[in-house]
């Protein structure tokens, strides 16, 4: 008898644990299936290539069946081909991430569940100089959209001429500011309107190819940009939209705004969007409200921030995403994250806003705290939150596609600069003869650039003198200006677009028979939001030595271009490394046998640029936040690798190359000498 209760108890203990285990087995399993182990991009495409969707969306996403409809905002959403539709979109700046890693970026968006890609396209970018339309190699934009066609997803395209995007003068091009009486962005102006005109009669044919109804992915046109923001000139929106249809741009048209700006930026019978990142209750009654018979849509829903020098790097917690996203699509209302992918404000294309008395320029990484981030990585709690909320309002199915896996990062270690060649050397391999001038002036004046101007990099403004100890600066200077006399630093100053400098400056140096007055002035990125009309960047006045008028001066365009930096690489003034007075070039030389991403850590060095391999991945300054740059893998190459830094005031002896970014250190400097 106790020998059987004895059994029976160790068969009922073998039997919990088993049934235990299997309970344990098929909870893993199923979570395993719900969230899969990250996989390369094979994996992700072989599991569309089966499913051919996610969800209930996927019939109207691919390219098949094609209707001619195409997308419509009716009463009570949207339709595509007839049937219901929720747009789930994010942000991708294709010209902030290098051609070669767009695909990486697409198949990730795709395996998020979104079923749409929303694209801005800079004016500044595809025409550098007026006339010559660049749509080739970095700025292939056929390419992308292709690609956004093979990966089988939709395309919302907003085309500008104005993006905001914290991009340099907000896509607008420099050389519209050659004209002294230029005014963007209105219908008073019609010499900005026949330079829209030209460059959409370029833009937009290229666009209408690839529309739905044509077979291609693109399902919507935004009409200018947070317009409400900016004004309310009816008649400019008006023109805009009549090129579109002019150009076939025959899909669904939109204007996006804040909540409290939409009266100001629609368009009658033009469907409204709506923009924040707070709030989402209001922003969508605002909306509604507004516009009672369409569907909600929110443009720009913004899944993190951007960063300027000297401020703390933004992020939104992933509670906070999760909460608002959440709001959103339950009330029916579709989706556009911005940003979805991070980018790289690669040379000189950062934008900057203004206020406290400077200027704010925005740092080169464009993270955004994004669910793709600059460097492709999956963010590692907002992309599985954004899946389970699409499961979550059955936006998407099980089973999910595998979460494809972060492309390797490595260190490459420290390397020590090799060569130095100094400023007056610079000067001579510029291409130009400097331009002669009784007054300093912007650089958007100067007759460079097949006479379009200078756009980016710094001006230098040279004048000699034989005695005098007071200096008087009156003008305007944009945006961070170093003084030198004879090569010696004297001061530095930084402005805003508002402040006319008058500043006195006394120096007790030793002077010889005949001295070097320099101003060199960076232009750090015109402004690419509100105020735009006077964005011109370098100095323009007068200055005084011992009350005297110096004069003539000579203007140096030190734009660091295509041509500038060839003659740079290939000079035979490098000398063997030396710390000489900046500012000063100085080259390191870096062996690859593994090329992969990798970051190169700048927070022993002060202020400047970086070329890798003759490519200029953007601007550094210990101030930070950010210390580090991101090199992409398709910038380096196995063997030899060059690096060239540009150096405004106090250099290393190495460059460091680290496996992960460096995005939230702010330096305790004090912060440069601003124009009071």
């Amino acid at each position: 008898m106790q020998l059987r209760t004895i059994f029976k108890m160790v068969t009922l203990k073998k039997l919990t644990s088993t049934v235990l285990v299997l309970t344990a087995f098929l909870v893993l399993w199923s979570i395993y299936k719900l969230y899969p182990a990250s996989s390369s991009h094979d994996e992700v495409y072989a599991f569309f290539h089966q499913k051919n969707c996610i969800g209930n969306v996927c019939e109207n996403v691919a390219a098949r069946d094609r209707g001619s409809e195409g997308l419509v905002a009716g009463n009570g959403g949207f339709f595509l081909n007839g049937k219901p539709f929720r747009i789930l979109s994010g942000s991708f700046h294709y010209f902030r991430t290098h051609p070669q890693q767009w695909s990486d970026r697409l198949w990730k968006m795709r395996a998020a569940g979104l079923n749409t890609v929303s694209i801005y396209v800079p004016w500044n970018l595809h025409e550098r100089i007026p006339g010559n339309y660049e749509f080739t190699g970095f700025f292939n934009l056929q390419n992308f959209i292709e690609l956004v066609h093979k990966v089988e997803l939709l395309l919302i395209v907003r085309p500008g001429p104005y993006i905001c995007a914290e991009w340099e003068f907000g896509g607008l091009p420099s050389w519209l500011l050659r004209d002294p009486y230029m005014s963007v962005r209105t219908s008073n102006s019609q010499p900005y309107l026949k330079h829209v005109k030209a460059y959409f009669d370029r833009l937009l044919p290229l666009l209408a190819k690839y529309t739905y109804k044509n077979l291609g992915p693109i399902v919507a046109f935004q009409i200018e940009n947070e317009f409400g923001s900016y004004g309310h000139d009816l008649k400019y929106m008006q023109f805009l939209k009549t090129l579109y249809e002019q150009h076939g741009l025959n899909e669904l048209y939109f204007t996006s705004d804040g909540g409290f700006q939409l009266s100001n930026g629609s368009i009658a019978g033009v469907l409204a969007a709506v923009n924040f990142n707070f709030n989402p209750l209001q922003s969508l009654t605002d909306l509604k409200n507004f516009q009672p018979d369409k569907p909600l849509m929110v443009a720009e829903f913004w899944s993190g921030w951007f960063d300027h020098w000297g401020e703390i790097h933004h992020r939104m917690h992933a509670n906070d995403f999760t909460q608002k996203v959440d709001i959103i699509l339950s009330k029916n209302a579709s989706i556009n994250f911005y940003m979805f992918v991070g980018g790289t404000n690669f040379g000189f294309w950062n934008g900057a806003n203004s206020g406290d008395h400077r200027n704010l320029a925005t740092i080169t990484s464009y993270d955004y705290d994004a669910l793709i981030s600059e460097h492709g990585d999956i963010h590692p709690q907002k992309y599985e939150a954004l899946r389970k909320l699409l499961l979550k309002h059955h936006l998407i199915s099980l089973p999910l596609p595998p979460v494809p896996r972060n492309s390797p990062k490595v260190a490459l270690g420290k390397f020590s600069i090799k060569e130095t060649l100094n400023f007056e050397d610079l000067i001579r391999l510029l291409p130009n003869q400097p331009i002669v001038l009784e007054k300093p002036t912007f650089m958007e004046y100067l007759g460079v650039n097949e006479s379009s101007g200078q756009s980016f990099g710094w001006i230098l403004y040279r004048s000699t003198f034989k005695f005098g100890r007071s200096l008087r600066l009156l003008g305007t200077l944009q945006d961070r200006g170093q003084i030198f006399v004879n090569g010696k630093l004297l001061k530095i100053f930084h402005s805003n677009e508002k402040t006319v400098l008058d500043k006195v400056l006394q120096f007790n140096m030793s002077l010889k028979e005949k001295n070097v007055l320099d101003v060199l002035v960076e232009n750090m990125g015109r402004v690419n939001y509100q105020t735009l009309n006077n964005e011109r960047r370098g100095f323009q006045g007068k200055i005084e030595l011992d009350d005297k008028i110096l004069s003539p001066w000579q203007h140096y365009s030190l734009d660091f271009s295509d041509n500038l930096i060839i003659e740079i690489r290939k000079s035979v003034f490098w000398q063997s490394f030396d710390i000489k007075p900046t500012p000063a070039l100085y080259r390191s030389y870096v062996t690859i046998n593994n090329v992969e991403d990798t970051f190169l850590d700048m927070s022993l060095w002060t202020k400047g640029i970086v070329l890798v391999n003759g490519f200029n991945v953007g601007r550094y300054w210990s101030f930070g936040p950010q210390q580090t740059l991101y090199i992409p893998k398709p910038l380096l190459k196995q063997g030899r690798n060059e690096i060239i830094v540009f150096e405004l005031e106090k250099p290393s002896e190495k460059v460091s190359f680290i496996s992960s970014p460096i995005l939230d250190s702010l330096v305790k400097t004090p912060a440069p000498t601003w124009i009071l």
